[in-house]
């Protein structure tokens, strides 16, 4: 289920907003020689690099990081592609190999079209916000100069596909409305209806504008489960909007945040899981704040009574912004990070933490935390999350790259704590 599914091909890239064709390398040259991207030159100096290489919680990181702050990173749907975001506007594509136990990690997968890292790939302005199409041959991002990109891996194309007047903050795909949701700092929600058409022989993507929602104030974040999605913007109080985005695109209600000052990330959640049987019940969401606290809500009013705010991310002296919530796609428990560089595991229903994980050594933050398709691997960004503004010091401090987590069982890395109790 988790095979790449591409066969090999040489390819040189198109020419992506003026800039020249870009060579593609053989595969086989991208991977590195060690395991994790460097050689191995005896146990003294695998011992000096672990701290490095491997982080405090022994987790490896993506060979060639990027060079500018790591905003989002989403895995793809139905493999081990994972793809990261960055304010410099680069957009950049590892694949986890995972082949008898032996877990390597590269970059650049073997495909028939050209495959868009920092080198061959730049928005006009920074990537907010990355969501794949449920086929995985797409990848749409959302982008400060106000438009939205699809990249299309199958065509080797990439394309505008929507604008909005003002930087777009959230892209999410709806998959009962079978469309993609757009939120922006303008103020409006936007629908948009995926065409593919062929001409001339040549298979070409199209986009249109199906709905447009107004929302009180900026769109900060947004996320579709099933076919409800919820929105978070500017404003402290009454700042989450719910919607139901299903063949009719409804609004539902707007929710007061128990959280006391600006919500900066959200994520919904489903059907529970019990044993092999799910049941549709619980429908709802938790809202990540700059305070060092989470609310859990409930799509369904009746259960508002059930609603709860939690402290997380913080020592004796400071609270920290949770900058990303995400749930593990089996165990319904969920992971934060935060900008104190920890990421953290929770169980919403018996309202307990699950574990925390050692912070990361440098002075950066966990800009974004995300669980592969079958939550074998948890990935985590960590960079400078702008806190401080323009800080060229803590930029350079923050040493951009991103790690690999691994939650199954088997593997010498994994646990078991991700398991609700």
């Amino acid at each position: 289920m988790f095979g790449s599914p591409f066969k090999k091909q040489e390819q040189a890239a198109k020419p992506v907003f003026g800039k020249q064709p870009v060579k593609w390398k053989q595969s086989a040259q991208m991977v590195p020689k060690g395991l994790f991207g460097a050689p191995a030159k005896g146990a003294g100096a695998a011992a000096a690099r672990k701290e490095v290489q491997m982080g405090p919680n022994d987790d490896p990181f993506l060979p060639e990081p990027p060079t500018s702050s790591i905003q989002v990173i989403a895995w793809a749907p139905q493999d081990y592609r994972l793809a990261a975001g960055c304010w410099d506007g680069s957009i950049t594509i590892w694949e986890v190999k995972v082949e008898k136990g032996d877990h390597r990690i590269h970059r650049a997968p073997v495909q028939p079209g050209p495959m868009f890292t920092a080198e061959n790939f730049r928005c006009p302005g920074a990537v907010l916000d990355l969501a794949w199409h449920p086929d995985g041959l797409t990848l749409y991002a959302a982008c400060t100069d106000g438009n939205i990109y699809g990249i299309f891996f199958d065509i080797g194309d990439v394309q505008a596909i929507g604008k909005h007047s003002a930087p777009v903050k959230s892209v999410s795909w709806c998959p009962v409305a079978n469309c993609l949701m757009s939120g922006s700092w303008d103020r409006t929600l936007q629908f948009w209806r995926r065409t593919e058409s062929v001409v001339d022989g040549q298979r070409g993507m199209s986009h249109s504008l199906v709905h447009k929602i107004k929302t009180p104030e900026r769109v900060y974040g947004a996320d579709v489960c099933h076919d409800m999605a919820v929105v978070i913007i500017a404003g402290n109080a009454s700042n989450v909007l719910l919607y139901r985005v299903a063949d009719e695109i409804s609004f539902m209600r707007e929710a007061s945040s128990p959280l006391l000052h600006q919500s900066r990330c959200v994520r919904a959640f489903g059907p529970q899981v019990n044993g092999r049987t799910r049941t549709e019940q619980n429908s709802g969401y938790v809202v990540g704040g700059i305070e060092g606290r989470c609310a859990v809500g409930y799509f369904d009013p009746s259960l508002s009574g059930e609603n709860f705010a939690f402290k997380c991310h913080r020592d004796s002296d400071h609270a920290f912004a949770v900058n990303s919530v995400d749930f593990h796609p089996k165990h319904n428990s969920f992971a934060t990070a935060g900008s104190d560089g920890t990421f953290v595991y929770w169980d919403k229903d018996s309202k307990s933490r699950l574990k925390a994980f050692s912070r990361i050594p440098t002075r950066g933050a966990i800009t974004c935390g995300r669980f592969s398709a079958d939550g074998s691997m948890f990935a985590y960004a960590q960079s400078y999350d702008w806190a401080k503004g323009l800080n060229p010091e803590m930029e350079a401090a923050a040493s951009d790259c991103i790690r690999i987590h691994w939650t199954f069982l088997g593997h010498a890395g994994s646990d078991e704590c991700i398991k609700k109790r």
